[in-house]
């Protein structure tokens, strides 16, 4: 009995711990100087010991080594980009961001190995409702009028976190009656938060998500009702995109207040592919573009170059800024090679989340397919996070391994239940 209590409040400990974690990693409490190193300095510690943890059970190890392999593309990704450091334009700058991301991906796929999808949609629903509170918190007592922050070091991380929290929130409503007022504050704080934050983007992305809610609903229809449904939603799909280019610059301009160079982007993207073509089939490096002679180049006749000449001269150190294409950043950084692969992973992820949505219906999955719109989204509107340094390629990783797993998994019991048919079938005769 003794055993069994200290088991329980191991894994709850354990489970605070991860998401304290995830919290630590997104977040930045108002610049928090040496206690924020000390913070970073205390994730190398721990996501490797909690990986250790699962080596040293034998159960778990060989779980380990079988969610590792259940997905090449994402192996391949990961390969390349560490990889890339033999390559790279800043060697010192690729290997800085590889510790980064090797760290982030190492605890992916320890929440793979550890944790079921339903229980990582849990663990970041818990860890966006601390976050929220914290920048709710953080905002009054600061007073963050123009637009708020939280405790998040940028507006866009605010809101990208919130609108993946109201996400998480909503679908745990639909799953889970018993908590039903809790789960429904969370979703209504997170998307006052999404809106204080004046993210254009991550509101743009919420709001595709949230048109996207219905396809959970027609998966549980007849199957011919279903199909019929769904033929109307892709026709409707389609109409919806002719509208949007019909009328682009009315949305961009008078709806999200830019202008067609999308706030002077466009010159940039320009730039930077005329510039990565130089090295178009393995890039740069892993966030070695940017600070390359190319890079520099690309920045010029933009409004990046003057950011870049200002930080220089006021603070002597080096500005790193980002395509604000998370597609055309990983072109610059890992080639068409790496480009190629990131493409394949998500297509194949997409496809195996919408094969186990259909099969199971479990509300998990429809969770990960919400994940990766919103991600693809951002990915092609911001940064990059496929691969990055955000909590959402954490969840990316896990999704994506974890999704692997439940595939194939599910491919032998269709196999078996048909191969039993066939021996009942032979056995008849």
């Amino acid at each position: 009995m003794n055993t069994l209590l200290i088991g329980r409040l191991g894994n709850r400990l354990e489970l605070v711990i991860v998401i304290l974690l995830l919290l630590s990693i997104e977040i930045s409490i108002l610049d928090l100087g040496a206690l924020g190193q000390l913070i970073v300095l205390a994730n190398y510690v721990i996501i490797p010991c909690l990986t250790i943890r699962l080596i040293l059970i034998n159960s778990q190890r060989k779980r380990l080594i079988y969610v590792i392999t259940r997905d090449i593309p994402l192996i391949l990704l990961v390969s390349i980009t560490i990889f890339s450091l033999f390559w790279s334009a800043s060697p010192l700058i690729t290997f800085d961001y590889l510790k980064r991301l090797l760290l982030n991906t190492l605890f992916g796929v320890y929440l793979a190995t550890r944790y079921n999808p339903r229980e990582q949609m849990y663990i970041l629903t818990w860890m966006i409702a601390i976050a929220a509170v914290l920048s709710l918190l953080g905002g009054l007592t600061f007073n963050q009028t123009e637009f708020w922050r939280g405790v998040y070091t940028y507006k866009q991380t605010l809101g990208t976190g919130m609108a993946v929290g109201a996400i998480a929130f909503l679908l745990t409503t639909f799953d889970s009656r018993r908590y039903r007022w809790i789960t429904l504050a969370g979703f209504f704080l997170t998307v006052v938060l999404l809106l204080l934050s004046r993210s254009k983007l991550a509101l743009s992305g919420f709001l595709i998500s949230m048109s996207l809610m219905p396809i959970y609903k027609l998966v549980k229809q007849h199957y011919k009702l279903r199909t019929f449904l769904f033929t109307i939603m892709l026709i409707l799909g389609l109409l919806a995109t002719i509208l949007v280019f019909n009328n682009l610059e009315t949305i961009v301009v008078d709806g999200m207040g830019k202008n067609l160079e999308f706030n002077g982007r466009t010159p940039i993207w320009q730039n930077a592919i005329e510039q990565g073509l130089k090295r178009p089939w393995l890039g740069y490096g892993y966030h070695g573009f940017w600070t390359s002679p190319e890079g520099v180049e690309a920045m010029k006749g933009t409004w990046l170059f003057d950011i870049y000449s200002k930080v220089r001269v006021t603070t002597g150190t080096s500005f790193k800024p980002i395509a604000h294409n998370g597609f055309i950043d990983i072109f610059l950084q890992l080639g068409l090679l790496g480009l190629s692969v990131i493409i394949i992973s998500c297509l194949i992820f997409f496809f195996r989340v919408f094969y186990l949505i259909f099969k199971t219906k479990k509300i998990e999955y429809f969770w990960m397919f919400q994940m990766l719109v919103l991600a693809l989204f951002i990915q092609v509107g911001e940064g990059s996070i496929i691969p990055g340094l955000t909590n959402l390629w954490i969840f990316y990783v896990s999704m994506s391994l974890s999704s692997a797993v439940e595939y194939r998994h599910l491919k032998k019991i269709n196999a078996l239940n048909k191969s039993t048919q066939k021996i009942q079938v032979i056995s008849l005769h």
